[in-house]
């Protein structure tokens, strides 16, 4: 059964390092009108190799510039809209989705 992706919300939270990183939070819901929510967090690793993920950090006062705001505004502003409402069969799905996506 195709889950319909309700909510995404984010938030700034500090590693076991106590830099910033994000926690992502999605609610799903389904036909019957079930709910489901989840979490991760994504905390910085310390390799910097050519097959890492990018990181947008804020590079400004907080934190020695390793702030998330302006990720957690690219998920309100820019992912949230084209993600709210949509099903998706699987995870395959959900990453080819994502990967498709392309922020301003």
């Amino acid at each position: 059964m195709k889950n319909q992706v309700h909510k995404i919300s984010a938030m700034e939270v500090l590693d076991s390092r106590g830099f910033p990183t994000l926690e992502v939070s999605l609610t799903l819901g389904d036909s019957e009108g079930h709910a489901y929510t989840g979490s991760a967090m994504v905390p910085s690793g310390a390799s910097r190799g050519s097959g890492e993920a990018f990181e947008l950090r804020d590079a400004d006062h907080r934190y020695l510039g390793k702030g998330v705001r302006q990720a957690i505004q690219q998920i309100e502003t820019f992912l949230s809209p084209q993600i709210i409402g949509k099903r998706f069969e699987d995870l395959q799905h959900w990453d080819t989705t994502l990967k498709m996506l392309s922020p301003p």
